[in-house]
């Protein structure tokens, strides 16, 4: 059986591999996330394609190509195909800081039931945010 082909468009234009974490630039360009993020962590901070000026904090998720690529995936599952997965959205920083707020309100306060936001905390907090960066400007008594 031949290989199946892989729509032009569903590749990211610097990898040309299927793309899995879309994002999209201010141009309209789309791109595999981790490909443009280590095409700007090179210093150089242009898009690779219309070379204008590029910063990691102008990509967007493209959701929209995400879902078409995700359906072409399923139905060429007989293929061998992969579902790409739907990423899972970070935490905002105001979301952080009411977690922290709560986690630090629970700890001083001592109750073991509110343990769990502690573990909560972890799994919506990604790796890559900064946690020095959030700022609880907020305490209550117990």
């Amino acid at each position: 059986m031949a290989e199946l082909a892989i729509p032009a468009h569903f590749r990211c234009p610097i990898s040309l591999d299927l793309m899995r974490d879309l994002v999209m630039a201010t141009m309209g360009i789309t791109y595999d996330g981790e490909g443009i993020e280590a095409w700007l962590d090179t210093g150089r901070a242009v898009c690779p394609v219309t070379h204008a000026p590029l910063w990691l904090e102008d990509l967007v998720p493209n959701h929209a190509i995400r879902h078409v690529i995700q359906d072409w995936c399923v139905a060429n599952m007989s293929h061998s195909v992969e579902r790409i997965p739907t990423p899972k959205i970070p935490a905002t920083p105001i979301q952080a800081s009411e977690m922290l707020f709560n986690v630090a309100e629970s700890a001083r306060c001592g109750a073991a039931e509110r343990a769990t936001e502690r573990s909560l905390l972890l799994v919506l907090l990604p790796s890559f945010y900064n946690v020095s960066e959030v700022k609880i400007d907020h305490f209550s008594v117990c």
